[in-house]
């Protein structure tokens, strides 16, 4: 599913993943918090193309935001995916707000998410206090 999806294959920790499956046991979605200098980073959600718009990434979303519960968590993502996350508290960081360590990933990512996905990479963060 990540090779499919073109997500970044760096930093997959399947030890972290919260996963989503059918009552067969096929994987529908996926995603992981990173412990990041005392926040989490969001990495690596996904939901199989063929089980889209079911609400299947939302459950993920708001078990991994349990899971951080207290914790301000961040993330990058396109432009496209913006009001997903917005609808679970996420806003928007302008560049001089972006945490250091993923200010490689930004500037890396950002002509790969065009050429890619035809978007611009964004940063968003969800509060700690929400």
């Amino acid at each position: 599913m990540i090779f499919e999806e073109r997500m970044n294959p760096l930093g997959i920790e399947p030890d972290r993943f919260t996963v989503a499956t059918d009552e067969q046991g096929r994987l529908l979605g996926f995603g992981q918090l990173e412990p990041k200098d005392g926040c989490f980073e969001l990495r690596s959600m996904v939901v199989d193309a063929s089980h889209r718009r079911q609400g299947i990434g939302r459950k993920v979303l708001r078990r991994l935001l349990e899971e951080a519960a207290g914790q301000e968590v961040v993330m990058t993502t396109i432009t496209s995916r913006i009001p997903f996350y917005a609808a679970e508290g996420f806003e928007r960081l302008q560049l001089k707000d972006v945490p250091r360590f993923l200010l490689f990933e930004v500037v890396a990512g950002t002509a790969v998410a065009r050429i890619a996905a035809g978007e611009e990479l964004v940063v968003l963060r969800r509060r700690a206090d929400r």
